[in-house]
């Protein structure tokens, strides 16, 4: 996990907005924490992730996941994605 994760796409997408979400994601602490979050396009031919934060009584989508945030990574953590988008 770097600090800006992106996954290209097996295939070219239609162009969408930056803000739509094409899927969730799952962001596993392994046995410790689980975070949920949505998979956003990056361009026609990658996605990024986010995770969302809870502050108050607010929930935002807008932070990226990073070597450190919203865990440290290491063995046995995990990254699970299920997107859906149309091809170009």
């Amino acid at each position: 996990m770097g600090s800006d994760p992106q996954m290209s796409l097996p295939v070219t997408s239609v162009s969408y907005h930056s803000t739509v979400p094409l899927g969730t994601s799952t962001l596993q602490d392994s046995g410790t924490n689980t975070f949920a979050g949505y998979i956003r396009p990056n361009n026609t031919t990658s996605v990024i992730f986010t995770y969302l934060v809870v502050s108050g009584s607010n929930i935002s989508a807008s932070s990226t996941p990073t070597s450190t945030t919203p865990f440290t990574w290491t063995t046995n953590d995990a990254l699970t994605v299920n997107i859906v988008y149309e091809a170009a």
